[in-house]
């Protein structure tokens, strides 16, 4: 029997206490198959620059990037091809953002804007469905838009707009076999 190295990492995540979502997202990743993850950033311990998360994130292959609002949200996205802060946008056809409110995954309708890696942004999903700034810790300019962007999100999203958010905490996580 293989460890689930998946579920050890997550063991003292201050956002997923329910392990069914822990094993949503295993589900999400790699159905078939375990992977290990490491906590390569974590917001409250790294601070919240931007090039904080670029010198920490940057390179380091798969992430899954967990992120907490002040309005108890919990939402995120999976790369299966590294960040970085150099490349523009980022096609990845393995890519998909996720609600753990709701436990849906959603998929890229366009694989061309799956992620934007620039210095100026943290975590950008999508064609903006999720963006990151500078300072997000005390800063509500960070966006989250379920219909201004690349991924498929449910119909109850139909019309939104961009829904402005403080961040709580934002945790990456490196996948890898």
């Amino acid at each position: 029997i293989k460890e689930n190295y998946f579920d050890r990492a997550f063991q003292k995540c201050r956002l997923i206490k329910d392990k069914s979502k822990v094993d949503l997202i295993e589900k999400w990743i790699s159905p078939n198959s375990y992977f290990k993850c490491k906590l390569i950033y974590d917001a409250r311990e790294n601070g919240d620059k931007v090039s904080k998360f670029h010198s920490l994130c940057d390179n380091k292959g798969a992430t899954l990037t967990l992120i907490a609002t002040s309005d108890d949200k919990i939402f995120g996205g999976y790369l299966s091809i590294p960040f970085s802060e150099n490349s523009g946008w980022i096609h990845d056809d393995k890519a998909f953002v996720f609600s753990l409110n709701y436990n849906e995954k959603y998929s890229s309708l366009d694989n061309t804007y799956t992620f934007y890696g620039g210095k100026d942004r943290g975590p950008t999903f999508g064609g903006y469905n999720i963006e990151i700034f500078d300072n997000f810790l005390s800063s509500e300019k960070n966006k989250y838009n379920p219909c201004n962007g690349t991924y498929s999100f449910h119909e109850r999203y139909k019309g939104s707009k961009d829904q402005y958010f403080k961040v709580n905490e934002l945790l990456v996580y490196q996948i890898y076999e």
